[in-house]
């Protein structure tokens, strides 16, 4: 999925790895986890590669408007039981 802007806005794209254009490079963040550098040397997509509407990608979906579970509670055993 990426964001770009369109005349109309902000829009969600879902774009193949294997796009024509798109060069990825994986790299190891500080964490030690796993990212990538992604370049784009025009990458075209079809109409059908759009996410939801044009222009509205910053329009909260309405799943991130649900309320969130409540974090799990912290289990501790007898010796690392904080202070």
């Amino acid at each position: 999925m990426v964001a770009a802007r369109a005349e109309e806005g902000l829009t969600l794209f879902a774009v193949e790895k294997d796009a024509s254009g798109l060069e990825l490079e994986g790299v190891r963040l500080a964490d030690s986890s796993v990212g990538a550098r992604l370049e784009f040397g025009g990458v075209d997509v079809d109409a059908d590669a759009v996410i939801g509407e044009v222009g509205q990608g910053r329009r909260p979906s309405p799943a991130s408007s649900m309320p969130r579970a409540p974090a799990p509670r912290p289990r501790w055993s007898a010796s690392a039981r904080p202070r």
